[in-house]
């Protein structure tokens, strides 16, 4: 069996959680990651644990090893890090648990810093998480990286990082210069100084080459694994912020759809598309249906990157603009259920109506109900930055759904509340893709296949 998790959302999704929940529920002891760095931060509940996954696989509370792909980003810093917490948690052989490609590319201490000295330049900041992703991924498109592989000559490996040092210290220093009143960023600049060096950084790396080189495979030992065992694939981040098919500027620099997951496997595998049974965003860029909806989130606080955590109404529009960029998706997991529990009202936005005055160009861009040129129904082709103004003008248009009661176990999908049927029905209707599982709290416990025929 191989299933693939991917966010349908704008990240949030509950993509570790379901992870770990598959992993337990059908047995399945390894996870590869295909996309993304260090900046996952996948909340998993189990066995009384609760544990923030970073770089390693969400199923590792299972006993379930991590392949790192070659699309992953590894920054050996917080791989140490993870370690010493999942080594605190009673995971003594957490290195004998993952395997890393040689071709991952490593996030480097200043490409964090290029990373943060860019957004405190900023007017407008894009809701960067501050962990150098973007920088790294700048570096690949630039031909200039280090990658795992590097390390095995630490001589050349040290050349590399200390000709990536000296450039990115002169770029933050234009940066200082360009900006001489922002404190900020000249109190970041001097703080990462005192502490960083390429010295200190080095010794960190061969430290953790060390402890994981056994480990280290090529990309033909992990593509015949991948072959020929049951694995979970497990994204990162969420389809709406992808760097292709995202609302630029307000994107992630990596590939958030199933693709990069798809091109490593031969043969079949369900690809499981989650979305909350509401959305949410963090940090800015476009939200047409943001509300106050009053919910809790114990995990996703103010930052000081990407600020407030965002609330709103499940939006169809996005929603099967998600299902079309994947092109794939066989089944739909609906997510954070309880969040919902005992709701006055739920709403689910069903499509737009466009009041600005380039309706020409709203009309580029969404599919449009003939009897009302202002009612934008599908976005039907990949957003540049214009569409934003075209987002500022629209408004949701909504239907209301009753709310269900709250419950606290599930063990069949006829237990579920009539009103949360309904509510299943229709988003099932409106994508034409089934539900095939359901969240309705943290904890592994906390979820049902309502349909596992789909899967197996």
């Amino acid at each position: 069996m191989k299933l693939i998790v991917v966010g349908l959302g704008f990240g949030d999704e509950g993509k570790g959680s379901t992870t770990d929940y598959l992993s337990s529920a059908f047995d399945i002891d390894t996870v590869a990651r295909y996309n993304g760095g260090c900046q996952a931060a996948h909340n998993v509940y189990a066995n009384s644990i609760h544990h923030l996954f970073s770089q390693f696989g969400s199923a590792t509370l299972n006993q379930a090893k991590t392949i790192l792909t070659k699309y992953m980003l590894v920054e050996p810093i917080r791989f140490l890090n993870e370690a010493d917490v999942l080594i605190q948690e009673g995971f003594n052989n957490i290195f004998d648990q993952i395997y890393v490609s040689e071709e991952c590319v490593i996030t480097t201490p200043v490409h964090r810093l290029i990373c943060c000295l860019k957004e405190l330049s900023r007017n407008q900041p894009k809701g960067t998480v501050g962990l150098g992703i973007g920088e790294t991924v700048a570096d690949i498109n630039r031909g200039s990286f280090l990658k795992v592989k590097d390390l095995v000559d630490p001589n050349q490996a040290k050349f590399i990082l200390n000709g990536m040092w000296v450039s990115k210290i002169d770029i933050a220093e234009q940066l200082i210069e360009s900006h001489p009143d922002n404190k900020e960023m000249q109190e970041l600049f001097q703080s990462f100084k005192q502490v960083k060096s390429v010295e200190t950084t080095m010794n960190i790396y061969l430290d953790w080459y060390e402890k994981i080189f056994k480990n280290i495979l090529s990309d033909e030992v992990i593509f015949d694994f991948i072959n020929q065992n049951d694995i979970i694939f497990e994204g990162s981040q969420g389809t709406l912020i992808d760097q292709s098919s995202g609302f630029s500027p307000y994107i992630t620099r990596t590939n958030c759809t199933i693709s990069n997951a798809k091109s490593l496997v031969k043969g079949s595998v369900h690809s499981i598309g989650l979305t909350r049974a509401y959305f949410t965003r963090h940090g800015p860029g476009p939200f047409p249906t943001e509300s106050e909806l009053n919910i809790t989130e114990e995990n996703n606080s103010f930052s000081f990157w990407q600020k407030g955590f965002r609330f709103g109404w499940l939006d169809m529009v996005l929603l099967k603009y998600s299902l079309a960029i994947n092109r794939e998706i066989d089944s739909i997991g609906l997510t954070c259920v309880d969040k919902l529990f005992n709701f006055d009202q739920i709403k689910v936005c069903t499509h737009y109506h466009y009041q600005g005055s380039n309706l020409d160009l709203a009309h580029q861009y969404f599919d449009f109900d003939s009897n009302h040129p202002r009612d934008m129904l599908n976005l039907k082709t990949t957003p540049k930055p214009e569409i934003l103004s075209i987002l500022s003008d629209c408004i949701p248009v909504y239907r209301n759904f009753y709310s269900w009661k709250e419950f606290s176990t599930l063990t069949n999908l006829g237990d579920l509340p009539k009103e949360l049927k309904e509510y299943i029905n229709y988003i099932e209707e409106q994508t034409c893709v089934p539900i095939s599982l359901i969240s309705y709290g943290p904890d592994r416990q906390q979820k049902l296949l309502i349909k596992p025929q789909l899967l197996t």
